[in-house]
């Protein structure tokens, strides 16, 4: 009789813990007493300290950030399942983006998990945690394979300087990172954008509403686990490149312009607020420049 497999990002918390089962007792101790003299990255640094050797810097790092990323998880176990279309909207998209880097304060949950849709790849999905330290604001990814094969990055947002998708990308670059893992993080990035932005469709599951049941003991169990669907309610008519004009139209000047084109989806920000102080951010969806009398491709659905 085959063993039932455990739902990934919890079949990675028991590996992880499998060498230290009282690691989660530990660490959740210390921060409930030095937490407010320290940062949770300090404390997690000096447990690690206390039970473990690594072998490098990068291997105890490593283990510092998965241990903040997991114990916090657990407790809320909140994931996000963003739909085939939408995900495919994302990894495509237009990512030139400067916003302040505060913007990730915005996230619905500070610590949650990513799950993909079927890809033909062997990733199952992807963590993410927001915190803060001494200095800076921290994104922390990792990147779950099967078999709880994993890969973490940790993304520092210095609070003088605007969040910019090239600098993300430089940090991913200075990492020996398989394309594959690089484009995963990518797509985490912009998914978390997406979920701090003012108009992302996020709606609970409602086969997972059913078998919901939070524990104050965590047990570790599926039924712990709190669902998302997010992007289920965007419809994309499927629109190919050779199904539009591939000449050069003029304009009522009788000046050429570019042909029609789709643009992908991309980032925008408004100003808003009293005195027009604070940048909001909002994903736009792919739309066709240069259309001619036609409605464009794309809907959101709102209620």
């Amino acid at each position: 009789m085959h063993k039932e497999k455990l739902y990934p990002p919890i079949a990675m918390v028991k590996d992880f813990c499998s060498d230290t089962p009282e690691i989660f007792s530990i660490y959740d101790a210390a921060l409930e007493k030095h937490l407010s003299e320290v940062t949770e990255y300090d404390i997690a640094k000096v447990i690690t300290k206390t039970i473990k050797r690594f072998a490098d810097e990068h291997e105890a790092k490593d283990y510092i950030f998965n241990l903040m990323v997991l114990d916090e998880w657990r407790k809320s176990k909140q994931v996000y399942t963003f739909s085939p279309q939408l995900y495919q909207l994302i990894c495509e998209m237009d990512s030139d983006i400067v916003i302040e880097n505060t913007i990730f304060e915005y996230l619905p949950n500070r610590t949650f998990y990513i799950d993909l849709p079927e890809n033909g790849a062997k990733i199952e999905g992807v963590f993410v945690k927001y915190f803060h330290d001494d200095i800076n604001n921290v994104i922390v990814l990792i990147a779950l394979y099967e078999n709880c094969f994993h890969a973490t990055i940790a993304f520092g947002l210095d609070e003088s300087d605007d969040l910019t998708f090239e600098r993300f990308l430089k940090t991913i670059s200075n990492n020996d990172l398989s394309e594959e893992t690089k484009s995963l993080f990518c797509f985490a990035f912009n998914a978390s954008l997406y979920l701090c932005s003012r108009n992302c469709d996020v709606k609970e599951n409602r086969l997972q509403k059913d078998i919901y049941r939070p524990s104050r003991n965590i047990r570790d169990k599926f039924s712990e686990v709190r669902k998302w669907d997010v992007g289920y309610r965007i419809s994309r008519e499927k629109v190919n490149d050779t199904d539009l004009p591939h000449h050069v139209l003029p304009n009522e000047n009788g000046r050429n312009r570019p042909r029609q084109h789709i643009r992908r989806a991309h980032w925008h920000t408004y100003y808003v607020g009293k005195g027009r102080s604070r940048r909001e951010l909002r994903f736009i969806a792919p739309i066709i420049v240069n259309n001619i009398g036609d409605e464009m491709p794309v809907v959101v659905h709102k209620k």
